[in-house]
């Protein structure tokens, strides 16, 4: 039977183990992702991108306001 981290300890367990990720060297990497994967059961390369991204600048990124490509002029939806 396979045994589910929850949310909020994976972020707790992510937090923690990202500036340790961002400072090792290669073999380092590898043993945290080793160890990460083993615990919550994520795919390697989805731990690889979390580890990496900092969520405070994603989310900001990802909150900015789009803006459309095209400008419709009104009379076109009119009819006039």
């Amino acid at each position: 039977m396979r045994r589910t981290m929850s949310l909020s300890a994976r972020h707790e367990l992510i937090a923690s183990l990202r500036a340790r990720y961002v400072l090792a060297d290669r073999t380092e990497k590898a043993n945290i992702l080793n160890e990460f994967t083993a615990t919550t059961g994520l795919h390697r390369k989805y731990a690889i991108s979390v580890l990496k991204t900092n969520t405070s600048k994603a989310l900001a990124r990802n909150a900015q306001k789009r803006v459309g490509r095209y400008i419709v002029d009104p009379e076109i939806w009119t009819g006039s």
